[in-house]
């Protein structure tokens, strides 16, 4: 009876462990199939492959048409779309410099330059020129009127916001100041606003980042690094005039952070008439005071003082400003262009729209 039950167990067992064999066999079977570089999925990647092998070989037939045509002209997207329609390619073309190929049954995208080499659009680096204007929808529903600020390795496609879009309020009654330096003096509160106010600005430009078009951390207020945004001075201001005596080493250095910002929009005419602040700081001393200033687009002021500490029996004051803001965003590279209502991105009225 024994023996008999002994061996019933261990037929149980056997079978226990053909079925976890058989499961892990089957499981390495699916992820042979489907996994990462599973039969299916080099199959599939093959095939899509092949097919935007296909899709690039009917715009290069299509341009080759048009240039015949065209008797050795610039091809224009209307050109294309008459070569296309002859050939009976599902395909549109859009655009003037750089020409945009969209492919209707497979929703591929390509573009072609000037010289007719074909690539495929899958960054929107290879869409946006410095300069055009471009509509941003930000987190809140509403849309920013933009232009390019920067399109290159280093920092990606970046926009700015072309007008201010909001106030920001730095100095003694900065709202960010926290609970326990409220109750401290004017004077304390004014240098907190002062030595955070770079985190400030470009936190605020995340109030307005849309995460379908820009990444965590990818927003940011001008005159700020364009590829480091919280970048500062890391040291403090100290001085030899001995009215400063008391106050050397509470306040971070200057820098020169708003350069590179300040120079582009100079470069695509952005400058803007209304003041708004630069995400950078500096500092004017003489032997009668010494003042901490925030920078702003009034760049012969060299922005406005927080505060001051002056020769007159030490004397410190505080001050608080509210002035305008201006985002930039980082695109991420998949960001799509909406060609449906025909913007070219050349004016603010055909600026062009984010899918």
């Amino acid at each position: 009876m024994n023996q008999m039950k002994n061996t019933k167990g261990i037929t149980l067992i056997a079978l226990v462990i053909t079925i976890i064999v058989l499961l892990i066999l089957a499981g390495v079977a699916i992820v042979s199939l489907t996994g990462e570089n599973g039969v299916l999925t080099r199959a599939s990647d093959s095939k899509n492959k092949t097919d935007e092998e296909e899709e690039k070989e009917a715009i290069a037939i299509a341009y080759n048409g048009a240039i015949t045509e065209s008797k050795g002209e610039s091809v224009t997207a209307d050109a294309l779309n008459s070569q296309f329609s002859q050939n009976g390619t599902s395909a549109t073309a859009s655009g003037e410099e750089t020409i945009k190929v969209d492919f209707t049954k497979t929703g591929r995208s390509y573009i072609v330059n000037a010289y007719g080499k074909v690539e495929k659009f899958d960054d929107i680096a290879n869409y946006l020129k410095v300069g055009d204007y471009v509509n941003y929808p930000d987190k809140n529903g509403n849309k920013i009127l933009c232009k390019v600020l920067y399109n290159n390795e280093d920092y990606g496609v970046q926009l700015v916001s072309l007008n201010a879009v909001g106030s920001v309020t730095l100095g003694s009654h900065d709202p960010k100041i926290p609970s326990d330096i409220v109750s401290k003096s004017s004077l304390e509160k004014a240098k907190w606003s002062y030595n955070n106010a770079i985190k400030t600005l470009n936190d605020k430009a995340e109030e307005y980042r849309n995460p379908k078009y820009t990444d965590e951390g990818k927003a940011r207020c001008v005159g700020s690094v364009p590829d480091a945004p919280y970048s500062e001075a890391t040291d403090y201001f100290t001085s030899s005039y001995s009215y400063m005596s008391n106050y050397n080493g509470m306040f971070k250095n200057k820098d020169n952070n708003y350069n590179e910002d300040w120079n582009q929009l100079d470069e695509i005419g952005a400058r803007g008439n209304v003041d708004y602040w630069l995400s950078c700081r500096s500092v004017y001393t003489s032997f009668v005071t010494t003042e901490f200033r925030i920078r702003s687009s009034d760049m012969d002021a060299l922005g406005k003082y927080l505060l001051y500490i002056a020769d007159q029996g030490a004397f410190a004051d505080d001050r608080e400003y509210s002035s305008g803001f201006r985002p930039v965003f980082r695109l991420k590279p998949n960001v799509k262009i909406d060609d449906s209502n025909g913007g070219d991105g050349k004016t603010e009225q055909t600026a062009y729209e984010l899918k």
